[in-house]
Formats: structure tokens, sequence, C-alpha cells
């Protein structure tokens, strides 16, 4: 229910966009991007403590508490069916295309009368959008991204949707009378970012766990029902299927459907070359058809002369060579962690107070950064020289009235030439400070690469927050040379971020394994907005784990007095 709401409050602050309506538009984004995040079901917390529960949330407020409890009990919100039919019919899948947005929208709805997306391909096929004013070639090439963009996200869904609608089915699946395994495979379990389905895998003594997953209460649709396998589609708009397995061939079925393909492929002539045969059924003798291994995942790659791999590590990105040797790196874990050093308060774009955010993340962190934004970036209320002396009062108070440390950040702005946007004399007073691109995304990969490097030299800067700048499923990373991103950053002492916002997962696991090749530090942020957030982190430990990331890989595994020497340039 959360994504369907989310999903429509953005469409009505698009549309109010379009429809040049002040205020509101910020208002419905602001809740949409908090409800996005929420760990829990809405219509869960609307059954518990009625509209209160709603209006706990950032940035719901009265209004649209009503709208979704409109929402909960009908199934419809009477305002989003109305302000849809204020919109020219298709120009509502023109403005969810990247980069277009509602203003863009409207100036080429006018101009060309383009109302499909049909319409606009055939308009940039005949190059008639780079003659609008305000377009140009490059607008043109921007929008054809983003209509790969929208393709691929009409496809897949966020690991961070995927994971609590998985485990729920899970653990429903747990209780019912005759189950006595269940585990969550695929690519959720190998933790890849964006997912495709859900598989979850069973072992039971009855066939009542298919009945059970068929009639689960957001099941939508029953594409295929049988003894041992069920496939649904469920109302979160991503198919499920449920396989229950023997006992005795759990392990192989296990590794079979976690994969990757490709590292599945790869076990299987490793299972050739030693007289083997692998399947999902088990590891068999090719002369005999003996079963040989399969009952547990530790027991068939022990038999095929290897380390045990973890499913994050299923690539085919070299761990089966790794594993052979026994050499694969023990790589971090959720308690290997001490501290988030991202996150921003009601001083900036956040919906908690800096005590608030300190208190929640007090119950599992020894300490954390405060990294309000300062700079020019308005969207997301900056803060500027006067409202950092407030800011920098009420952290000094918060760390009076919590027990966890409190670090004085913040997250600041660099410009196009990658100089910081921050007068030195608040940079003296931060205990930590990382620099990131907010704007001006388009520059070349040697513009680009030159403004991080620049902003790396800055011996106040001490990380370069999401350093490639993507937004999944809404913008692509920014063009850089990674190679010299990474020797900038050995040769200032400048951390990376792993930033653990669902969204973003910047860096990918293909760039965390190159930073650590490369000797760079690095450090988990979860970009935390709300309370609901701190949870993230761990989505940034997942993703940390597939890039091959050890425990000495991660300055915020360190306790707070090493974090603050290894910081410093």
């Amino acid at each position: 229910m959360n994504k369907q709401i989310s999903a429509m409050f953005y469409e009505m602050a698009d549309i109010l966009d379009f429809l040049k309506i002040l205020w509101k538009p910020v208002a419905y984004r602001r809740a949409a991007m908090n409800i996005s995040g929420l760990g829990r079901d809405l219509g869960e917390m609307y059954n518990e403590k009625g509209l209160r529960a709603l209006q706990e949330i950032p940035g719901v407020g009265k209004a649209i508490a009503k709208k979704i409890e409109e929402y909960i009990k009908t199934g419809r919100m009477r305002e989003y069916s109305e302000l849809q039919r204020k919109m020219p019919k298709g120009l509502l899948e023109l403005m969810n295309i990247p980069g277009l947005g509602a203003r863009k929208a409207q100036v080429l709805y006018k101009q060309l009368k383009i109302k499909s997306i049909s319409n606009l391909r055939n308009a940039i096929e005949q190059h008639k959008v780079c003659a609008v004013s305000g377009f140009g070639e490059k607008s043109e090439q921007n929008i054809l991204k983003g209509l790969d963009i929208l393709k691929r996200k009409g496809e897949r869904i966020l690991l961070s949707e995927a994971v609590p609608i998985a485990e729920m089915l899970a653990n429903a699946l747990k209780t019912v009378e005759g189950v006595e395994t269940v585990d969550i495979a695929g690519s959720v379990r190998r933790r890849k970012e964006t997912v495709k389905d859900i598989d979850i895998l069973a072992i039971s003594s009855s066939s009542t766990v298919i009945d059970a997953f068929c009639s689960m209460a957001n099941v939508k649709e029953v594409i295929a029902k049988g003894p041992t396998k069920a496939s649904v589609f469920l109302n979160e708009g991503i198919a499920c299927d449920l396989r229950v397995i023997p006992k005795k061939s759990y392990g192989a079925a296990m590794n079979y459907f976690i994969g990757s393909k490709e590292h599945n492929i790869a076990l299987r002539k490793i299972a050739i070359q030693k007289g083997y045969k692998l399947s999902e059924y088990g590891l068999f003798s090719r002369k005999t058809g003996k079963f040989i291994a399969g009952r547990t995942e530790e027991e068939l790659y022990k038999t095929l002369g290897m380390q045990y791999i973890e499913p994050e590590l299923r690539e085919a990105r070299g761990e089966i060579e790794t594993a052979q040797k026994c050499k694969l790196p023990e790589i971090i874990t959720m308690q290997d962690i001490k501290a988030d050093i991202q996150m921003h308060t009601t001083f900036s774009d956040g919906n908690n107070t800096v005590e608030e955010m300190a208190a929640r993340a007090g119950k599992c962190l020894q300490y954390i950064a405060i990294t309000d934004h300062y700079g020019k970036l308005k969207i997301a209320n900056a803060l500027d020289a006067k409202r950092f002396q407030r800011y920098s009062k009420a952290i000094d108070s918060a760390r009076k009235k919590n027990s966890i440390t409190i670090l004085k950040g913040l997250e600041v702005d660099m410009d196009k030439e990658g100089r910081i946007e921050c007068e030195a004399s608040v940079l003296k007073q931060l205990d930590f400070c990382i620099a990131s691109v907010h704007r001006a995304f388009t520059m070349s990969k040697e513009e680009m690469t030159k403004r991080i490097c620049r902003a790396m030299e800055n011996p106040f800067v001490h990380c370069i927050g999401h350093p490639t700048g993507r937004v999944i499923f809404k913008r692509d990373g920014y063009a850089i040379d990674f190679s010299k991103i990474c020797e900038k950053a050995v040769q200032t002492s400048t951390a990376l971020e792993i930033n653990a916002y669902p969204e973003r997962t910047d860096l990918d696991f293909g760039m965390i394994r190159k930073a650590i090749e490369s000797g760079v530090k690095l450090v988990i942020g979860t970009d935390s907005h709300n309370i609901d957030d701190l949870r993230f982190l761990e989505y940034g430990v997942a993703n940390a784990r597939r890039g091959w990331c050890e425990k000495k890989n991660v300055l915020n595994c360190l306790p707070v007095n090493k974090f603050l020497k290894e910081i410093k340039h």
C-alpha cells in the first residue's frame, strides 16, 4: 500500500506543477518521500492508531492523512482522480520520464502537440524537439536516456521495496502447518539493488502451504498453481514464485534459485570436470547417477572443492576461482558497523530533529555524524553561515542529552570547478565534512572528474558523497574517470561514500571493488532524512558485501577516536 500511495502523491505533485499551483506540490512530494521510506505498512499503522498514526509521519498533516485514510478505506482517492481528469490524455506518461518533468512536458505539449511517448520519439527522430526554445540536441539525448530509464523502472523494483514484501510472505508461510523451513532466494537474497521478481523456497510435509501462499491478502492474481510450485502476481506490482523442495535437495535448490545464472553455469562446468552432474535437485555422479551432495549449500561447495560463497558474491566475477584457492575475503556484516556518517535533520531537508535522530541511532550505533546541507541548494534548505551557528548549538545541546557520540558535520556543495561552497571559518568547526555534487550533472567526463578531484584537494573535505550522483529509475550517474577519482582519493586520504539510500546505492558494487583494489578508504552512510531511513544502513552493508568489502575497508567500523584520526588529512 505504501508504494501505491507514495506514487499517487508524486503524481499529484506533478499535476499540480503542470497546473502551476504553488506550495502544494512540495507538500505532496515531501509526504510521498517519507511514506516510501517507511518501515511499516500504512494500513497496519492506521488500524492501530487511526489518523493519529498517519499524522505522526513527517510531512503528513491532517489534510494528507485524511486522503490516506480515504484510500485505506475505499481503495480510491477522490482528489487524485479529479486531478487526473484535469490533465490532457497521455501527458502524465510524459511527465514521468526522468529528466523531462511537468514544465518541459507542458512546453512540448503546447509547442509540438506531443501527448504520448510515441509522439515524443517521432519528434526526436525528426529533430523537432531540439528546435523548441529551451531545448537542444543535448536535451534530445537526455530525453532518450530518460525513456530508457523509464523502461527499466517498469520492469524492476528497488531492493528496499522487495525485501519487506518477501520477508512478510516468508514469515507468514513459516506459520503454516507442516512447514519446516522457508527461505528467500533469487536476486533478493543476493541483494541486487533492483529486482524483477521474488523467489521463495520451502520444505513442507503438506501441500497446504501452496494454498496458503495463493490466498495471501496481497495476491492480486494466481498465475499458476501445482502441488509443489505456485506463481502469483502481487498487489505491489511484482511476481512471486513459491517452490516446495524435498529436504534432500534443499541446498542444491537454494543454490540454483539464488543464482546468479552466470555463477550457476560456472559451477556446473566445475561439476562436470569433477565427474558430477549439478542441478537444482542435487549433485550426482555422472557414472552411477548416485546422489552425492545437495542437502545444504555448504555441503555442495565443499564437495566441489571450494569455500562457501556468500550469496552477495555470486555474480561470476572471480568469486569461484578465489573460493577454490580458499582466499575469499571475510566480508563486512552489520555487526561490524559502529556509526552512520550521513544524515539530515530539520535544519536542512530532514524531518526529525538532531535529538530525535541521535536517540534512534543510539539504539544500535556508537556514534553518528549529523551532516545537514550547506551551500546554495535551496531545494534542500541548505544552511548558511548565520543559520550554522544555531545548528552548531543544537548539536552541542544534543550531545549533552544523548549517550551516543554526535559528530558535527556538513554535506557541502561544490561548484562547477570543484570549489567548496562553504567558508573556511565554518569548515574549521566541523568534525566531518562531506562534499557532494548537487547540480550541473551533465558536464563532460573530463570536467566532472577534474571537479571532484579538486574538491578532494580541499584540506577540510573528508569524504565525497554519493560519488556518481545516480538516482535509480530517475537519473543515471554522471560521467567520471573512476580510476582517476580513486587515485586522487588515495593521494589526499579522502574517503568515498557507499551511500545506502536505496534509490542511490552509490557507489555500485563494481566500483566498491575497484576502490578497495585501489586502496581507497570507504564509509557507509544512510543519507537519512528521517528516523525511519536509518534502517537503510543494512542496504549499504549489503552493497558493500557485494563489492567484497571487509571490515578493514570501511572507516565507520572503527571506534570514534580511531575514525577521527583516520579521516584527518
